[in-house]
């Protein structure tokens, strides 16, 4: 089974992490995708740590899987 990681971010009160989350999830389960890791992110100005966060994770998954 292919691995993800699921992203999201909102910058703005009327966004919604669960809205973007209850879309994200379903569309990973269709395509046979087991999500290894979940990145919330609320507020402009927290993006670059939510995507280091992000990419570490996918660093250590992949070189523990090979």
């Amino acid at each position: 089974m292919d691995k993800c990681a699921i992203f999201v971010r909102t910058s703005t009160a009327e966004q919604s992490v669960e809205s973007q989350l209850a879309d994200l999830r379903p569309y990973a389960v269709q395509r046979g995708w087991e999500v290894v890791s979940e990145i919330h992110i609320e507020g402009a100005s927290a993006y670059r740590g939510g995507m280091d966060a992000l990419l570490a994770r996918l660093v250590r998954e992949s070189q523990r899987d090979g």
